[in-house]
């Protein structure tokens, strides 16, 4: 009886120490996403499951429950063709290649976010069986893209316009 008493308090101990761990993992895991600015998504085609990130939500501005098809209405009317052509692809012709995808999301909130993401879809049998992403928000870097741009058409404006002035 006693050893049998020692081995369910040792098999309880390991297992909350291994509960512990699990949860120290979790929130570093959820740290390390909020620093990079990285969500996760994962769909399950059988359950029509979506399970998002707690970042991803705070990214997009949506909850948790928010399902795959509420978010893919908020990708950019524009990139919504390009991104209905990747997925009838890939159900098409079954890969379990990465898939990346640039594009647009209209934001909760009302703004434009770019984001970017890198998608693997598993499949058994050629039937999708479920759906990782991850989603990085590139606005930051998209929108310094565009300003550079926007500097150099101004510079070249200018310097076309004193090239006409000196001319002259």
């Amino acid at each position: 009886f006693v050893g049998q008493m020692l081995y369910f308090f040792s098999t309880a101990i390991s297992q909350l120490a291994t509960q512990a761990q699990l949860n120290r993992s979790q929130m570093q895991l959820s740290e390390t996403q909020h620093l990079v600015k990285v969500g996760r998504l994962q769909y399950d085609f059988h359950t029509d499951r979506t399970i998002l990130s707690k970042e991803l939500c705070a990214l997009c501005g949506v909850a948790e429950d928010t399902t795959v098809v509420e978010l893919i209405r908020m990708i950019h009317p524009d990139d919504q063709p390009a991104f209905a052509q990747i997925m009838d692809k890939i159900i098409e012709f079954p890969t379990e290649k990465q898939i990346r995808f640039n594009f647009r999301l209209m934001h909760a909130a009302g703004h434009t976010l770019y984001l970017r993401s890198q998608s693997k879809i598993h499949f058994e049998n050629g039937e999708p069986l479920y759906l990782i992403t991850a989603v990085h928000n590139a606005t930051e870097i998209m929108s310094a893209r565009d300003l550079l741009e926007q500097r150099k058409i101004d510079l070249d404006k200018m310097a076309l316009e004193r090239q006409l002035l000196e001319e002259r």
